[in-house]
């Protein structure tokens, strides 16, 4: 075995954080070396909003689709197990590195309390996500990226005597590991495009692991400002992941429409007038943070100010888009005839 292993993964331009998840992904496939944004344009327009007030109360409808299981990019298989039976670290520790040395990127649920370098640790009982890109037996630690306490998505390490104990407390049964498809190609789904853009405007959502309840595309707008709204009101703390995420749709958004207008699919630029949608997320991100520091209910005014900016200038733009995209479709399917 060897005693040390780095799989190819980076931290860098990654479109979305706010949910690790994501950021395992894009990250894992950027390091890849191939041009997948052509891919990811397709996709992450059509969002919802989930009644509950759980971690992800926001999210892509894209997310209901594991790119780890469904998608075609990444093999996945699932690895059950009894903590207890495997009841050493060494042990533990061993099973994952054999796999990681066979290419695999292991992703599971821990307990941050007993990890190193996060906000949690020694300080709360809190389960999450970890994903290892690789070890380091000179240093006794395993490579993972995600949130640390300084609050940043980021690589760090975690000696594999805490991973062990982190993993034990949660109880894990089991782990995924993943591998990066070989022959996957990223190539930009026009359909695809315009379906989500189309149920995003009407408010739907006609993919799987739809929940009832969940509201989607304007709708969860609507709800992420009556959450902002609700949670000013109650002087209650506003999770900034929620703003995050909604400033980093906006970001992604911009480069689309320059994607789209540059390969000309659409003959707008609608970039100019969207820019100013990227910058209102932003102001409202901002505004998140201040709000959690100062608990101003005066703030609301602001925030009301803002969103109807955004409803005004996306319920003028998108259906013109929309528009364009599906006249670049009928072109696409339509035949070429050379006489």
């Amino acid at each position: 075995m060897s005693n040390k292993v780095v799989l190819p993964y980076t931290e860098e331009n990654l479109p979305f954080t706010a949910y690790q998840v994501r950021g395992y992904e894009i990250g894992t496939l950027l390091a890849g070396g191939k041009d997948i944004w052509p891919y990811l344009y397709s996709f992450f327009i059509n969002i919802f909003m989930s009644p509950r007030n759980v971690p992800g109360k926001f999210n892509f409808t894209f997310d209901r689709m594991s790119w780890f299981r469904d998608c075609g990019v990444f093999t996945n298989r699932g690895v059950k197990f009894d903590v207890d039976e495997l009841d050493t670290t060494e042990k533990y520790v061993g099973l994952i590195k054999e796999q990681i040395e066979l290419g695999w990127y292991p992703l599971g649920y821990f307990d941050e309390f007993y990890v190193p370098n996060k906000y949690s640790y020694n300080r709360r009982h809190f389960k999450h996500t970890f994903y290892i890109y690789g070890f380091d037996d000179d240093e006794g630690v395993f490579l993972m990226v995600g949130y640390t306490e300084n609050s940043k998505f980021e690589k760090y390490k975690v000696p594999y005597e805490n991973f062990y104990y982190a993993c034990r407390e949660y109880g894990t049964r089991g782990l995924e590991f993943v591998y990066p498809e070989p022959n996957a190609k990223f190539e930009f789904d026009l359909a695809r495009c315009c379906d989500e853009l189309r149920e995003y405007l009407e408010g739907v959502y006609t993919g799987p692991f739809s929940w009832k309840f969940d509201s989607h595309g304007v709708n969860a707008v609507k709800g992420f400002y009556e959450y902002t709204l609700h949670q000013i009101e109650a002087e209650e703390y506003l999770d900034i992941r929620n703003s995050r995420f909604f400033m980093e749709y906006a970001e992604f958004m911009l480069k689309r429409l320059d994607f789209l207008f540059g390969n000309g699919y659409i003959t707008t630029d609608f970039s100019k007038e969207y820019a100013e949608v990227a910058k209102l997320y932003n102001k409202v991100h901002l505004l998140y943070i201040k709000f959690n520091f100062t608990k101003n209910i005066g703030m609301k005014d602001a925030f009301t100010n803002i969103f109807d900016s955004i409803f005004k200038i996306e319920s003028g733009l998108f259906p013109s888009l929309l528009r364009e995209l599906e006249q670049a479709l009928k072109r696409e399917r339509s035949p070429v005839f050379i006489g």
